[in-house]
């Protein structure tokens, strides 16, 4: 089952790459990734977080299933079939969170929710940002703060809190060299209002490399 990339942040060495491009800054919930696999052969057969899989009898996830297929399932089948000759399997990846989520730490006895904000189709690759958001516009997806030219001033008003005192932003473009192997780009964002609520929390350790970089 396809798990969704690791995402570079601003001290990423082709930053400078990116600025000039076009873009669509979306909104990033805070949550868990969850990946949800449909064949062909079996419909919606796979149900994972990043790291495992899971299944309808999950303490922690398994309610997500149910909340996936009344909220998605069916219709989101029908959109990959219109849009998607031949499609044999596709996987889709949401965020998983309640009102109380934070850093990954979720009261699950609150109501959750889902959010869709990847799709990725066998054999071809992620949906592009600018078609995703017009394919699944009728569904749950992050909120688009800004489309247009990526630029270091966005960034550095993202990180200032610009659009919220929220997590922050994942950035997605496509690559104006096509030679590029990986068409599609993305870097996120995290703001300074959530990376000091981290270190007021001790969830410290939870952070990669690049956002301890950004909290300093």
């Amino acid at each position: 089952m396809k798990s969704y990339p690791s995402i570079d942040g601003i001290s990423c060495g082709y930053l400078n790459n990116l600025v000039g491009q076009n873009c669509i800054v979306f909104e990033k919930n805070d949550g868990s990734n969850l990946r949800y696999e449909w064949s062909k052969k079996t419909g919606w057969s796979k149900f994972g977080t990043r790291n495992r899989l899971f299944d309808q009898s999950d303490k922690e996830y398994g309610q997500a299933i149910k909340i996936f297929n009344e909220n998605f399932g069916e219709k989101l089948t029908n959109i990959l079939k219109q849009n998607f000759n031949k499609i044999e399997k596709a996987t889709v990846f949401c965020e998983f969170y309640g009102l109380s989520s934070f850093a990954g730490h979720h009261n699950f006895d609150e109501n959750m929710e889902l959010c869709l904000f990847d799709v990725d189709i066998h054999k071809k690759g992620f949906v592009d940002p600018f078609s995703f958001t017009k394919m699944f516009k009728d569904f749950k997806i992050p909120k688009i703060y800004y489309e247009g030219v990526l630029t270091l001033e966005l960034i550095k008003n993202i990180k200032n809190g610009c659009f919220g005192d929220n997590e922050g932003v994942v950035i997605k473009g496509i690559h104006n060299d096509r030679k590029q192997h990986h068409n599609i780009w993305m870097i996120k964002v995290k703001t300074n209002y959530w990376l000091n609520k981290i270190k007021e929390s001790g969830y410290n350790q939870i952070l990669d490399e690049n956002e301890r970089e950004q909290s300093l």
